[in-house]
């Protein structure tokens, strides 16, 4: 583990000196993924940059606009990539490797794509101890994917990376399952997509020399983490010896900083942990792909305990040996964990979390009135601790069909959204995503209606303040964001998954670094010198 390293991967366009310079000192690679226009200096590049540098030549970057166009048609991935190639080979493969061939002097490492750059004049031209050489594809399993490595491995290099697609867990298991097989430290292998980031995150685990980032958050919308996240959040460049899995499953949930807090606390603890992101539009595939077939028991892991984010929450019941009274009332949980006895048991720290945090910022059972906004698994284990505790509940939906559910569930007052007016209430929480994603600006509802000492919870967190608690501080209201929900709650799912409580103030300072994080700056100015 120790001889990870973390690689940046740049578009040869986002190259500036304000970029490069911004990199986490973690970071040891600078990979220049180079497209149709001019190559930044190598010398200009080796100033900013005292790392080592790999160059690449996107194999679809040169393929013409019409031929792109038809190719975004395909369905599949592997279809477009395929056509775009198609199109590129009939076009550009001499100047291709003409470029890569020019490379070799300005960096130390360069990558030949498999099916085209394999020709014996480009070959001559790069020594073995500067090639990287890339495959990309689908493939089956890991003895399709063990074919693929032979027939490139053939060719001496310094690494082979093998990438394949992923849509679900299954399908990032295979590199992880060839890197076991291999035990080899030059090649690597994972994942790409989504459903197949938490393999780029373990590849390393079984040999991978090499962990890919980019260079900031907000960057590009991909399974790609940034640089930072895989330092603070991961530990990398070394995260140490990993026995036992743990993660967050959800759709999406690449933004979560779940991650950050459990692996500080198995740092600090010297346990050999790891929580690792889930993207996943099924739990029930997902649990048939990692622990139905004791896939991650194949690779020397075993699962730990699970935190289940939205879509989720009602569908983690179906699998479970063994569910909490308080998730069997809401219909929902969001921890899943192993029951001692060889089952599985959901529960939820949505209640107890709130009740927590609103106990923390001094607001005690007082009969007053509340709205629980979003009548999903969040919003109805809420509004079911908030009923325990002593507050006269009314639940606020937008879909009919989540509504009728919860009052089935629940026996609880209910108002449409459009009918829903914050006033008399003496507490509104919004448990739904409206300010954030495709709703940023948006608020779940009108808080000029709030009256004075009305406290406000907003469930959901982003990358800024969400508008609702811009909004209600704005009116001198008690505002309490999705962070400090999360602080409230992670610390009961970590001692629910590992039994061990969670250093004090841990979870604090480790989500200090988180609290309000920058935005992405513009990654076109200021640019390194082309080399013509």
């Amino acid at each position: 583990m120790s001889s990870t390293r973390i690689v940046v991967s740049l578009a040869s366009g986002e190259v500036s000196d304000a970029v490069v310079q911004a990199l986490p000192g973690e970071v040891s690679w600078l990979r220049v993924c180079a497209a149709a226009g001019d190559d930044p200096d190598p010398a200009a590049l080796r100033r900013a940059f005292g790392g080592s540098r790999a160059y690449a030549l996107d194999p679809i970057a040169a393929a013409p606009s019409v031929a792109a166009a038809d190719a975004l048609a395909e369905p599949s991935v592997e279809g477009r990539r395929g056509r775009l190639r198609k199109a590129a080979v009939g076009l550009s493969v001499p100047r291709r490797h003409a470029r890569l061939r020019a490379a070799t002097s300005g960096y130390d490492l360069v990558e030949l794509d498999a099916d085209q750059d394999l020709d014996a004049e480009t070959l001559a031209a790069i020594p073995p101890e500067k090639r990287l050489i890339s495959w990309r594809g689908v493939a089956a399993d890991a003895a399709e994917l063990r074919r693929r490595f032979d027939e490139i491995a053939a060719i001496p290099a310094r690494y082979y990376r093998l990438v394949v697609h992923a849509d679900r867990a299954r399908e990032a298991l295979a590199p992880l399952e060839l890197l076991r097989e291999l035990g080899r430290d030059d090649v690597i292998a994972f994942a790409s997509g989504r459903a197949g980031t938490w393999s780029r995150l373990l590849s390393p685990l079984l040999g991978s020399p090499f962990v890919y980032g980019r260079a900031m958050r907000g960057q590009r919308p991909d399974d790609f983490l940034a640089a930072d996240r895989l330092a603070t959040d991961y530990g990398f460049p070394d995260p140490g010896r990993i026995e036992r899995l743990f993660g967050i499953v959800g759709d999406p949930v690449l933004h979560s900083l779940s991650p950050r807090l459990h692996n500080a606390a198995y740092r600090a603890l010297g346990a050999p942990y790891f929580y690792v992101p889930f993207h996943a539009a099924s739990f029930a595939e997902l649990w048939e792909d990692l622990v139905g077939g004791e896939a991650l028991r194949s690779l020397g892991l075993e699962l730990g305990g699970l935190t289940v984010a939205s879509p989720h929450k009602e569908a983690v019941l179906l699998l479970a040996d063994e569910i909490s009274p308080t998730s069997r009332r809401a219909g929902a949980a969001n921890v899943f964990v192993p029951n001692g006895g060889g089952g599985w048991r959901a529960t939820t720290t949505d209640a107890s979390g709130t009740l927590e945090l609103l106990r923390d910022h001094g607001v005690e059972p007082r009969g007053g009135t509340a709205a629980v906004f979003g009548c999903g698994g969040s919003g109805r284990a809420i509004a079911l601790a908030l009923e325990d505790a002593g507050w006269d509940v009314v639940l606020v939906n937008r879909g009919a069909a989540r509504a009728a559910l919860a009052r089935t569930l629940l026996h609880l007052p209910f108002v449409p959204q459009t009918e829903f007016r914050a006033n008399g209430h003496a507490l509104v929480v919004n448990a739904t995503p409206v300010g954030t994603g495709a709703s940023a600006g948006s608020l779940p509802f009108d808080v000029g209606g709030l009256r004075p000492g009305a406290i406000v919870v907003d469930l959901p967190y982003g990358r800024r303040t969400t508008p609702l608690v811009s909004a209600a501080r704005a009116r001198g209201l008690l505002a309490i964001d999705g962070r400090q929900m999360l602080l409230a709650q992670v610390p009961q799912q970590f001692e629910l998954m590992t039994g061990t409580a969670m250093p004090a103030g841990l979870a604090e300072r480790a989500l200090g670094a988180a609290a309000a994080p920058p935005a992405a700056e513009p990654m076109t100015t200021a640019r390194l010198p082309v080399r013509s």
